[in-house]
């Protein structure tokens, strides 16, 4: 079964990686994430 998706996007990576750090511990691994320091790149 497929995970939902969670996609951050943020030009500073000090806030990916927070985001990344409290996400995991919030939903495990419950959720895919992906990170992304543009809109660009997140496509």
């Amino acid at each position: 079964m497929l995970k939902p998706a969670i996609l951050c996007v943020d030009d500073e990576v000090a806030v990916l990686e927070s985001l990344e750090i409290e996400l995991r511990q919030a939903f495990n691994e419950n959720y895919f994430y992906e990170f992304a320091e543009s809109a660009a790149e997140a496509l």
